[in-house]
């Protein structure tokens, strides 16, 4: 835990050294990212942006504007202007609202061939392999064909236990269960959770609900390994190259967004748990302390959700 509060007083710290500039992106980055925030809560901007009949490229804006809004400030406001002019930073950018487009709105697989009882079933489960896919493969590949060739010893990112202290992770995740437990009460909570409820397929195939539900759990845990890698990973490891620590804030503004459709205690949480294993995965080039934390999270909302059922 001292390491840990070590990692965040010395991202802090680094915007001090900057004077004014510091200081007004340290003010500026949380004021931009909650009137967003509950801007979106007053109108349902997400559901406007996900569930209407536009055209891919202004659905694209959703992430384009929280990402490069912030990119393009802490630039300006650190004098790192000259980084706008390299093509490989570019490339990464477009490459990372890519993927965060492609998770929201592209499926690889179409759960309407099934017969209309497991229709259901089929759409949660390709939901959690298509984001596995997505948050996966791509920064894998960009990891061998541009990030490796220039730093044969850099290990894919994050997927190293030479920071993990899973001791730390067990206290944070025993803090947070009571916490948990509390909201499970609250309505917005449980029109969410549990992502899976058992329906018509279980009747179809004549199983246990058990099964289906066992294998939806396993898929959603894996979407959260694969999230990590992608946001705690390649997010902030890959784009540190251009921004340093900056690269952290970037990461939270989007990861903020991906929850606009989650309940809104989930979404203010994404903020400071985002930011908690940005900094950690950043200092520590270990993200498997955010897979122990992210899963355990996860699952226990599950359970505390089908408890309420």
């Amino acid at each position: 835990m001292k390491k840990i509060l070590l990692y965040l007083k010395l991202h802090l710290s680094e915007h001090w050294e900057y004077g004014w500039e510091g200081v007004a992106f340290l003010v500026g980055f949380p004021i931009f990212v909650f009137t967003c925030l509950f801007y979106n809560f007053a109108t349902d901007l997400d559901i406007y942006f996900h569930g209407s009949p536009f055209q891919w490229w202004f659905k694209a804006f959703f992430y384009v504007f929280p990402f490069f809004t912030v990119t393009f400030s802490y630039l300006f406001l650190f004098k790192k202007q000259a980084i706008l002019k390299k093509p490989d930073f570019w490339l990464l950018c477009l490459l990372i609202v890519f993927i965060l487009f492609l998770n929201q709105y592209a499926s690889l697989f179409d759960a309407n061939s099934f017969d209309s009882a497991l229709r259901y079933f089929f759409k949660k489960l390709f939901f959690n392999i298509d984001c596995c896919i997505f948050y996966l493969l791509l920064p894998l590949s960009y990891w061998f064909l541009v990030h490796k060739k220039s730093n044969p010893e850099f290990r894919f990112y994050g997927m190293s236990k030479e920071g993990f202290e899973y001791q730390t992770y067990l206290f944070m995740l025993l803090v947070m269960l009571p916490l948990l437990y509390g909201v499970s009460f609250r309505s917005d909570f449980l029109e969410t959770y549990p992502r899976y409820k058992a329906g018509m397929a279980e009747h179809f195939w004549d199983i246990s609900p058990f099964w289906t539900i066992s294998a939806y759990e396993l898929s959603y845990s894996m979407q959260f390994v694969c999230l990590e890698i992608f946001f705690r990973g390649f997010i902030v490891m890959a784009l540190a190259r251009y921004l340093g620590s900056g690269s952290v804030w970037v990461m939270v503004a989007v990861y903020v967004f991906i929850h606009f459709n989650k309940p809104m205690f989930e979404a203010i949480g994404s903020f400071f748990g985002g930011y908690i294993l940005g900094v950690i995965a950043y200092y520590s080039r270990s993200i498997y302390g955010g897979m122990f934390i992210h899963i355990g999270v996860a699952l226990a909302m599950e359970f505390f959700a089908f408890l309420q059922q």
